[in-house]
Formats: C-alpha cells, structure tokens, sequence
C-alpha cells in the first residue's frame, strides 16, 4: 500500500470535515482506477460503504463489462452494491440534451434517490465522487476556455450539498501509485482517449503542449484553485452583504427596489448573484438591466421563476407562484382584471348621488370616490403588517385581525386579496372597503367594481 497517499487521505478527509466515522458513504464506481482507488482507501479505514454503479449503455459490450467488474469488486469486498441501466441516448433525446450532460443527470438523480433511501434508514449519508487534482484542473481550464465568473476558477469543489470529493488533494500519478502498490485492478473506458469530448481535448491535447514550457502546470492550477476557493468565499460574503441590504423578501417573493440596483457600481454582478439561483441564465443579466426602464407589467421568465416590473420594484417569483403575483391596474375603465383565477370588472363609471342614498350592495361590490384613487392600482394578496380603516371607523386596524374577526377558515383567508392605491388599502376585496375612499356628499364620480365570481 502507498503510506503516503493513504496518510494524505485521512488528514485531507478530516481537515474538510467530509465525514464521521459512522457516516456512510456512497461511492460512485464506475470500475476506473480512481473510483477503485477511493473506494479501497475508504474501506482501508473501515468506513461504512455503499457502491453506485450506472450502465449508460453507451459503449456496448464494454458498459456490460464494467457492470461485471463493479459487481466482482462488490462481491470481493463484501461491500452493498445499487446499480441502475439508463437510455441515455433516448433520454438525451428527448430532454435535448447532449450525452455527457444527459448522463449526469441521470447519474447524479439515481445517486440522490439512493441517498434518500439510505438516510431514511437512519443513516447520514455522503455521496462521493473520485475527482482528483488533474481533474479540477482540467475543470478550470474548461471553464475559462467557455467563459466564467469566479466561481468557475475554483475547479470542483470538495463539498457540495452532500457530493464529497475525498481525493480532490491527490494527483493522477499519485492515484496510479497507490493502485499498483495495494495490487487493485480496474477497467479502462475506452471513451477517455476521444478527443470529440471537451475534457479529453484539455487532458490529451492542450496540457501536454503547454507542460513542455511549464512541467509544473497541473500543480500550479491546483495552487490557483487553491487561492481562488478563498477569494470566493470573502467574494460571496461581500455579494451576499450586498444583496441582504436590497432584498426585501415576502414568502416566496423577493422584491429588489430598481433605483437601488440600476445605481449599484458592481450592478451586473449583484443581479447575476441574485438570479443565479432561480434558473436564469447569465446571458439573461443584460435584460434584467431593461427592466429599469420598462413599463410597469414588463417580465423577464426563467424556466421556474419571473423577474416582474411592478413600479419601484422588480418581484422574483416561483412560475407556481405568479398566479398570486400583483396585478398592476394602470387605468379605467378596465373591464375584467384577472388575478389568479379570479375576476374584478372595474371601470364603470356613475354620477354622484347624495351620501343618505348610498344603494346597498352585496358584499362582491363597492363603490368608491373616484377623485381619491391614485393610479395605477394594485390588486394582491393581503400580507402580514397590512392595516386599512374599516368603513365606518376612525382608527384603522390590522387586515390580520380583521379577517379573524371575520372567523374567516385558513384557506379563505389565505384566498383573501386586496386593492391598494398609493400604498393604502381601498378594498379587502369582497370583505370591506377603506373608509378613507368612501363615497360622501363632497364626492363629484364613483367608480364601482365587482367580484365576477365568489373565488376571493
């Protein structure tokens, strides 16, 4: 056994706090020597182990192969083996997707599930890849090869959620040693030396010519990850100062104010931090700074999220969520507005009548004084903190305790929206309006709106 790349191992391991000794860890095995290396240096120390093995059935006879080799090891080793058969060409197909990009996602899905099989045993669960330093290096040129921001500069990182890379410290001569010394075998695919895949081209062709003028390429890439792992930490703590001081968040909405952002110094990079995350791409950023001149109601859609112009605001919210989205209202007559299911007819227009000659009318109407109305209106679900002036009341009062008081249930009052002008309530919709927008004898027009169906 290489003494040395085992020592490396434990002090790399406990250093980054990948795991405790009870923790399983599941192994990606593919039946290549790094997976075998790092799944004979976790049972080295006797950690509990878990093997995972896709058939992409990609490469023939050869996939067969190695689903063979990974089952003689398992059976060797007397170690827990899960493998799962995928079409990947079918699936790549039909999600338009490339095959190396299709393939992680399956590999990586079939990993997940398994870990939340095994972590609803009991267990804390680890899944583990055997990436080492040539690889992150690879991984980095790549990434400025495409074009990145500074998170690409780090490589692979050791820990992401649940994904470890024990061996991220070891280089490829190094794994070599240690497998010949501890006398393991493995397979070789056959795919590593086609130069049509991105990182083969990188690992066969383009470090090769640049070793000959600087032998030390590999270890000086691994120092540079090394560096730019700590800049993006202090990078994310800055960004992340930054964006806490404009993010106003409201359940699953995030409201940025556009005057804030549009005269940030470092704008593009704080928006690309902000929706990052929420299935934009960056190429997206440079639309997102048009919304600072749109007109309220412009959108930007990602595939799970939209980014709104509502006024001063720009309103991130989950496509599940956008049917509980503001309505912005710029104008009457309206005719039918619709918010999530629902109707409001707005627009119709009266003569003033005397204040004692008021018409009763159902709850699903109002009637308001038209001079008191700001545009443009906003139709939106109640929040927390909300507070109107009941008709017929002098002090105002808590929208929360008002719909208690109504001995509303909680889908009811989780279906309860409101009509704001100008920040101030007019109307709990279908409840109560605002006295402050009543109709008095002072009052010269009346806009009445309408519920067209019972859904609010």
């Amino acid at each position: 056994m290489d003494n040395s790349l085992f020592t490396k191992f434990k002090e790399f391991s406990k250093k980054q706090k990948l795991f405790e000794p009870t923790d399983t860890i599941i192994v990606a095995i593919s039946g290549g020597m790094d997976s075998v290396v790092l799944a004979h240096l976790l049972i080295s120390i006797n950690q509990p182990v878990v093997l995972a093995h896709c058939n992409f059935q990609l490469r023939g006879n050869e996939s067969l192969r190695d689903e063979q080799f990974v089952r003689d090891f398992a059976g060797k080793w007397h170690l827990p083996l899960f493998t799962e058969t995928f079409d990947t060409e079918a699936y790549a197909q039909e999600h338009k997707l490339s095959i190396q990009v299709a393939a992680r996602q399956l590999r990586y899905d079939f990993f997940e599930r398994l870990k939340k099989q095994l972590a609803g045993q009991g267990k804390k669960v680890w899944i583990a890849t055997a990436h080492h330093a040539n690889d992150a290096a690879e991984t980095l040129l790549m990434n400025i090869f495409r074009g990145t921001g500074i998170d690409g500069l780090r490589g692979i990182p050791v820990k992401n959620g649940s994904i470890i890379r024990p061996l991220l410290f070891a280089y490829r001569d190094e794994v070599e040693a240690y497998a010949n010394a501890s006398g393991l075998t493995w397979v070789e695919d056959s795919s590593n030396a086609k130069e049509d895949y991105a990182r083969n081209l990188v690992r066969h062709s383009v470090l090769p010519v640049v070793e000959k003028k600087y032998p030390q390429v590999i270890q000086n890439l691994a120092g540079t990850i090394e560096k730019m792992r700590e800049a993006a930490a202090i990078y994310h703590q800055m960004v992340d100062h930054r964006l806490k001081k404009m993010i106003v968040a409201e359940g699953n909405l995030q409201k940025v104010p556009v005057l804030k952002m549009s005269k940030a110094t470092e704008r593009n990079t704080l928006i690309w931090e902000w929706i990052k995350n929420f299935g934009f791409s960056e190429g997206q950023v440079g639309e997102v700074v048009k919304l600072f001149d749109a007109a309220n109601g412009s959108y930007l859609l990602s595939g799970s999220h939209r980014l709104l112009r509502n006024r001063a605001w720009l309103i991130l919210s989950p496509l599940r969520e956008i049917n509980r989205a503001p309505v912005i209202v710029e104008f009457l007559p309206a005719d039918e507005i619709f918010a999530e299911t629902k109707r409001l007819r707005m627009g119709d227009r009266e003569v003033a009548v005397k204040e004692t000659a008021i018409p009763a009318l159902p709850e699903t109407e109002a009637l308001f004084d038209a001079g008191k109305l700001v545009f443009p209106l906003m139709i939106r679900p109640w929040k927390a903190g909300d507070y109107f002036y009941p008709l017929g009341m002098a002090k105002k009062k808590k929208v929360a305790r008002f719909l208690i008081d109504k001995k509303l249930s909680p889908d009811e009052k989780e279906n309860t929206w409101v009509l704001e002008s100008d920040k101030r309530i007019v109307w709990i919709i279908g409840l109560r309006i605002d006295d402050r927008f009543k109709i008095t004898s002072n009052t010269r027009e009346v806009v009445k709106m309408k519920v067209m169906n019972d859904e609010f």
